[in-house]
């Protein structure tokens, strides 16, 4: 049985009238937000997939700095999840939207593995609570304690969640595997979803970009809430650095070893990874027109990164104006990668559907209500940052 072409499979193979009326949105409205989506989950999220083990590292061996960093950074790890959850849903919406056909054969193929990270998200996000709360206050043996076995939780489950969902969006955008998986986990033609298609080793240089990406927010994450958040080791103005001369340092070098190692990684994996995809991919990506965006999404990450070891070499007056620039840099950065990332699942997902192809018909009452609450919902999330930026104040 061939999962892929409409005369074997005919769920899979549904002619276009058959499917549901054509995308309801524009497709470039459809990408946009996807984008944007995806873009502003990544950073969330590689606060949870690096910041999280760091800050428990930090805890265990970083030394006052370290830990007055650490116990900082659980205390704003409730509202980072948050974020990033709610983030997260926005591509992931638009992604069943645009590309349903392969959404649904891929996750189905893994439907186990891929519902379950339902239950890791839950355990990570209320371990996660327990951890920001042991972190207020004076240090006790028994916080201390709950710090490390609830961070450690946390983030061994959210790890896990994000390895499972990385796979299954690989596995999506590999329709040449899917007959294969399905041999193997069906019972008479309807599949058991235990598949957990690992064999892809393009999934590993993904994720190791990930990590790299994960390495340099954090870095750029914790000089700016240093700097523009009111950090415990604030380190902007000469007041600042003559009463805190050894967290200012501590943060600056956290920052820019983080940094360095990240856009090391990063570019490394990166470059292996656009080696992998498929020649026709290849071509695209490379044609004349594309093919500077994608050389810099290549070595992107290295000016956040750069900015930050330019930080170390400057007056302490200057920092703070830096550090919002590396700031910028980095949701610049994972901007650029995100969009060429997006493109490559686009051309991925092609033989199988072609969404470009695809009638449109326009749904604008739910698009008008996406928009009104999707405005709505950010001048919430800034109401929440200037609250915590507020109470951060205070705790300090």
């Amino acid at each position: 049985m061939n999962l892929i072409f409409p005369e074997s499979f005919p769920l899979l193979g549904a002619t276009l009238a058959d499917s549901a009326g054509g995308l309801p949105a524009p497709l470039w409205f459809i990408q946009f937000f996807k984008i944007v989506g995806f873009t502003l989950h990544v950073l969330m999220m590689n606060l949870w997939f690096v910041g999280l083990p760091a800050a428990l590292a930090m805890f265990i061996v970083g030394g006052t700095s370290g830990r007055a960093w650490s116990r900082r950074f659980f205390q704003q790890l409730p509202t980072i999840v948050a974020f990033g959850i709610n983030f997260g849903i926005v591509p992931l919406l638009f992604l069943q939207t645009a590309y349903y056909k392969a959404f649904y054969t891929g996750t189905v193929l893994m439907a186990w593995p891929w519902l379950l990270v339902l239950l890791w998200v839950m355990i990570s996000y209320y371990s996660v609570y327990v951890a920001a709360f042991s972190a207020k206050g004076e240090p006790k043996p028994l916080k201390s304690q709950l710090i490390v076995f609830f961070g450690s939780l946390a983030s061994l489950f959210f790890i896990i969640a994000g390895l499972t969902m990385s796979t299954g969006i690989t596995f999506m955008a590999s329709p040449q595997s899917w007959d294969a998986v399905w041999e193997s986990t069906q019972v008479g033609g309807a599949t058991l979803g235990t598949a957990l298609p690992i064999h892809n080793y393009v999934v590993v240089y993904r994720i190791l970009t990930m990590l790299g990406i994960a390495f340099v927010t954090t870095g750029v994450w914790a000089f700016f809430d240093g700097a523009w958040l009111g950090g415990a080791a604030g380190c902007c103005t000469d007041k600042t650095c003559a009463v805190n001369k050894p967290s200012c340092c501590w943060l600056r070098g956290f920052s820019t070893v983080m940094a360095i190692i990240g856009a090391a990684i990063a570019t490394y994996a990166y470059r292996k990874y656009l080696g992998l995809v498929s020649d026709p991919i290849i071509e695209a990506i490379n044609s004349p027109g594309n093919a500077i965006v994608t050389s810099i999404s290549k070595y992107v990450f290295c000016i956040p990164a750069g900015l930050l070891i330019l930080i170390c070499l400057v007056p302490s007056g200057c920092r703070k104006a830096l550090a919002l620039l590396t700031f910028v840099a980095q949701l610049g950065a994972v901007g650029v990668w995100a969009t060429v990332r997006q493109w490559i699942q686009h051309l991925e997902i092609t033989p199988v559907m072609d969404a470009a192809k695809m009638p449109e018909s326009v749904q604008w009452s739910p698009i008008i209500a996406f928009l009104i609450l999707f405005v709505f919902g950010l001048l919430v999330c800034g109401w929440i940052v200037s609250r915590v930026v507020v109470g951060c104040k205070t705790a300090e």
